[in-house]
């Protein structure tokens, strides 16, 4: 097989790869947004009568297992684009060797840069934030349940 059909073929696996990771990140925020709107509305028909009672615990109920099933889709979607992500880097590391572009030294220098600007952000994981988020609605809903009980 020639180089350029070699090429050819890892470029088109590789964009099929970046371009599905995309797609998990897109319905990972999707679900994330769709879980907070969800939320929001239980959490507002909760407050109308502006007083926590027994009526109020479907709304809780609804609330936690919104928010459970939204932080278990976030997860899944975060994996699945680090799966894909993964998958390209060796295709990206092919490609890089039969063209001699230097891609994979361009990245490097490019993550050492932006490491170097933000220290701190290493330290937090993007895919905890995104599943937290989801299961702070789970807490709402738990809270509610717990003052419904109590009242």
């Amino acid at each position: 097989m020639s180089d350029n059909h070699q090429v050819e073929v890892l470029l088109a696996l590789f964009l099929d790869d970046i371009a599905s990771a995309r797609h998990h990140e897109g319905l990972r925020s999707t679900v994330a947004n769709l879980t907070l709107v969800v939320g929001a509305a239980a959490g507002a028909f909760v407050g109308f009568d502006a007083k926590i009672s027994m009526a109020d615990l479907p709304a809780a109920a609804l609330l936690i297992i919104v928010g459970v099933f939204g932080a278990m889709l976030s997860h899944k979607h975060y994996y699945l684009f680090h799966f894909h992500r993964e998958r390209a880097r060796p295709l990206r590391e092919k490609l890089d060797q039969l063209t001699g572009l230097g891609l994979t030294e361009m990245k490097v220098k490019s993550d050492a840069n932006t490491a170097a600007r933000y220290p701190h952000m290493k330290e937090i994981s993007a895919g905890f934030l995104w599943t937290i988020m989801p299961l702070s609605v789970s807490i709402l809903g738990i809270a509610i349940a717990v003052a419904a009980v109590c009242a």
